[in-house]
C-alpha cells in the first residue's frame, strides 16, 4: 500500500511533535528505536489508526513515567534514611574517639591509690623553683622515682602477691612502664570527665609526666610513664570483635540509650516515659551485643589489673583473636557515652540559659533602651569598667561572648585531650609571669581547636547580620595564659560562674511566694522580676567590662572580667538575695 510523499512528510512531522516529550523512554526492551516506531506508524493510512496508536503509546509512556517517578521518590526516601544512620554513626565515631572509658571498681581503687600518692608528693615544690642546689635533671629523676615508689608501696600493701612479681622486680623495665603508664592514665581519664576531681593533684601529675616525657629523663628512668593516650570508648571498641564494633556504632537504639533526658518543660509522665524508653533501649543493646558470658565475681581487683597492665608489655606468641563483648562491657560503653553527653549538657546548659535570660530581659534596639534599667552601656573609668560600649555594642559583646563560651563547652573534652598533648609534647621554661613561677610553653593543638571554635562563632554572628565586637586574640603560651593547663582550668570555671547565677535567678520567684517576710524583702528591689533584672544588668555590664588583671575585650579577657565580678559579689547590694537563694560560692 503506497503513501504519498507530502502526506508522509506531514505525518512524520506530527509524530515527531507527539513523541518529542518522551524521547528518553522510546528505547524499549526489544530494542525498538524512535525511527523504527515512526516508520511503522507511517505505514498506517488510516488516520484513526494512527491516532489510536499514538494514544496507546502515550498511555504506555505515561505509565512508564509514573513508575520512574515513584521509583525515584522511593530511592530518595531510602537514601535519606541511610544518610540519617550514616550521619549519626559518623558523629558517634567522633564522640567515641573523645569520650573516656568509665572506670570499673578495680580501676577506681587504683586511681584512689594514685591520688593519695600525689597528695603526699612534693614534686612541684622541689622542682619548680629557681636556684636548685644540685642538677635539675638529677632532682627530677629522683622525685619521679620517689613518687613511683610511693605508688608501688601502696599497691604492694593492697595486693602483695601480684605486686612482688612486677613492681618489686627491677629487671623487667617494660613491665614497669606499662604498669605506671596505665596507673597515670587512670588519673588523666578521671580528670577529663570529672573536672571537679583532682583539683590539687592533677597539675602536679601532669607536671611530673611532662618531665618524664623528656628523652633524657626517660632514658635515666628506664621507662616512660607518660607514653600512651587516654583510653577512650573507641579504643576499647576496636580492641573487640570487628563485626560487633561496626554493628554497635550503627545500632539505631543507641540514640535513645545514651542521650541525656532534658526534663525542662516536661510533665512527670513524659519524663517517666523517656526514662522507660532509655532503660528498654539499654537492655536491648546489652542483650544484642553482650554475646560473651560475663566472668564470675564482682569485677577485676587491683591485683588483676596489675597483672593485666604488666602483660600488655609481653609480645610472646601469635596475636590473640578479638573477643566478643560481655554484657558488662557493653554496659560500660553505654555508661561512658552517657557520661560524655551528661557532662557536655551540664556545661552547656548554664550558658544557654544565660543567653536566654539576656534575650528575655534586654534587647538590641536601633533607638536604644527605653528605660535606664534596660541600659547595658558602660564607660571606661566608671564603676571599674575598662571598656566603653553603648547599649547595642555591649549587648552584642555579651551575646557573642556567651555564644563563644557555649561552643567552647561543647568541645571541652576535645580541648582536654589537646591540652594534654600540648603539655606532654612541648618544651617549657620556668618564668615569672607576675602570678608566681609558671611553666611557659606553647599550645599549638589547643590554639588550633580554639581558632576553629572562634571562626565558627564569628560565622554564626555574621549569619545574624552582627559585626564582631572586641578583639579576636586568643592568649596561649604567653604571660597571660602561660600553658594549656591554665587555659583549660580557666574555661572549666564557666559553668561554675554561670550556674549559681542562673540558680539564683530561677529561685527568686519561688522565694517571693514562700513567706510574707521574704516577699517584703524582695519588694525592696521592686519584686522578683525587677530583682532578676538588677542582678543580670550588673552581671552583663560589669562581668564583661574588661576589668580584672590583664582583662580587656580579647577572648581571654572576657572570662577574666567575669572572674573579677565574682570576686566582688559580697559587696553588691543584692548579695542577700544570693544567700537567700542558697548560693554557696562560685567554686563548683
Amino acid at each position: 500500500m503506497k503513501v504519498g510523499t507530502t502526506s508522509a512528510a506531514s505525518s512524520s512531522r506530527t509524530l515527531h511533535e507527539v513523541l518529542d516529550a518522551d524521547e528518553d523512554h522510546l528505547l524499549t526492551e526489544e530494542g525498538v528505536t524512535r525511527q523504527d516506531l515512526i516508520e511503522v506508524l507511517l505505514k498506517l493510512t488510516d488516520q484513526k489508526a494512527v491516532a489510536r496508536e499514538c494514544h496507546h503509546m502515550a498511555m504506555v509512556l505515561e505509565k512508564e513515567r509514573n513508575w520512574q517517578n515513584q521509583k525515584i521518590e522511593e530511592d530518595k526516601v531510602e537514601q535519606l534514611e541511610d544518610n540519617v544512620i550514616t550521619d549519626f554513626a559518623r558523629r558517634l565515631v567522633g564522640v567515641c574517639k573523645q569520650a573516656p572509658l568509665r572506670m570499673n571498681d578495680g580501676e577506681r581503687q587504683t586511681w584512689k591509690i594514685l591520688e593519695c600518692a600525689l597528695q603526699v608528693s612534693e614534686y612541684t615544690d622541689k622542682i619548680d623553683v629557681l636556684g636548685l642546689a644540685r642538677s635539675k635533671l638529677d632532682m627530677i629523676h629522683s622525685e619521679i622515682l620517689r613518687l613511683c615508689n610511693i605508688i608501688a608501696g601502696m599497691i604492694v600493701s593492697h595486693s602483695y602477691e601480684r605486686a612482688k612479681s612486677t613492681l618489686m622486680s627491677s629487671e623487667n623495665l617494660i613491665q614497669n612502664e606499662n604498669v605506671y603508664r596505665r596507673v597515670f592514665e587512670l588519673g588523666r581519664r578521671a580528670k577529663i570527665i570529672n573536672p571537679n576531681m583532682m583539683r590539687s593533684t592533677y597539675g602536679k601529675m601532669m607536671w611530673m609526666l611532662m618531665d618524664a616525657n623528656r628523652p633524657e629523663i626517660a632514658k635515666n628512668l628506664g621507662f616512660n610513664p607518660a607514653s600512651g593516650k587516654v583510653l577512650t570508648v573507641y579504643e576499647f571498641l576496636i580492641s573487640k570483635h570487628r563485626d560487633d564494633a561496626e554493628a554497635f556504632l550503627k545500632e539505631p537504639l543507641l540514640e535513645a540509650a545514651i542521650l541525656e533526658i532534658d526534663g525542662d518543660g516536661k510533665t512527670r509522665e513524659e519524663i517517666q516515659a523517656l526514662v522507660k524508653r532509655k532503660e528498654d533501649a539499654v537492655a536491648e543493646i546489652k542483650r544484642k551485643y553482650g554475646r560473651r558470658p560475663c566472668p564470675t565475681g564482682s569485677g577485676p581487683s587491683v591485683g588483676d589489673l596489675l597483672k593485666e597492665f604488666a602483660d600488655e608489655g609481653k609480645e610472646d606468641g601469635p596475636p590473640q583473636p578479638r573477643e566478643r563483648m560481655t554484657g558488662v562491657e557493653v554496659e560500660t560503653i553505654l555508661k561512658s557515652l552517657q557520661d560524655n553527653y551528661a557532662h557536655t549538657a551540664s556545661t552547656v546548659r548554664p550558658v544557654e540559659k544565660m543567653i536566654a535570660l539576656l534575650e528575655k530581659f534586654f534587647s538590641f534596639s536601633k533607638t536604644g533602651p527605653k528605660h535606664l534599667e534596660q541600659d547595658l552601656s558602660i564607660r571606661s573609668g566608671q564603676a571599674g569598667s575598662c571598656l566603653t560600649h553603648n547599649h547595642n555594642q555591649h549587648y552584642l559583646f555579651v551575646s557573642q561572648s556567651l555564644t563563644l563560651w557555649k561552643n567552647i563547652m561543647r568541645d571541652m573534652i576535645v580541648l582536654w585531650h589537646e591540652a594534654e598533648n600540648d603539655m606532654l609534647n612541648e618544651r617549657y621554661r620556668l618564668t615569672d609571669t607576675g602570678q608566681g613561677l609558671n611553666r611557659m610553653q606553647g599550645a599549638p593543638m589547643v590554639s588550633k581547636v580554639m581558632k576553629k571554635i572562634l571562626h565558627q562563632t564569628q560565622s554564626e554572628c555574621a549569619a545574624k547580620g552582627q559585626q564582631w565586637v572586641g578583639l579576636s586574640v586568643v592568649h596561649l603560651g604567653d604571660r597571660d595564659v602561660p600553658n594549656a593547663l591554665v587555659f583549660i582550668d580557666k574555661y572549666t570555671q564557666v559553668p561554675r560562674i554561670l550556674a549559681p547565677i542562673v540558680k539564683v535567678i530561677e529561685r527568686l520567684p519561688c522565694l517571693e511566694k514562700e513567706s510574707e517576710k521574704l516577699r517584703e524583702f524582695i519588694q525592696q528591689f521592686g519584686g522578683a522580676e525587677e530583682a532578676q533584672r538588677v542582678i543580670l544588668r550588673d552581671f552583663f555590664r560589669h562581668g564583661f567590662d574588661g576589668s580584672g588583671d590583664d582583662g580587656g575585650s580579647c577572648i581571654d579577657g572576657r572570662l577574666t572580667s567575669a572572674w573579677n565580678w565574682c570576686s566582688q559579689i559580697e559587696k553588691k547590694t543584692y548579695f542577700p538575695l544570693f544567700l537567700l537563694a542558697g548560693w554557696q560560692g562560685f567554686d563548683g
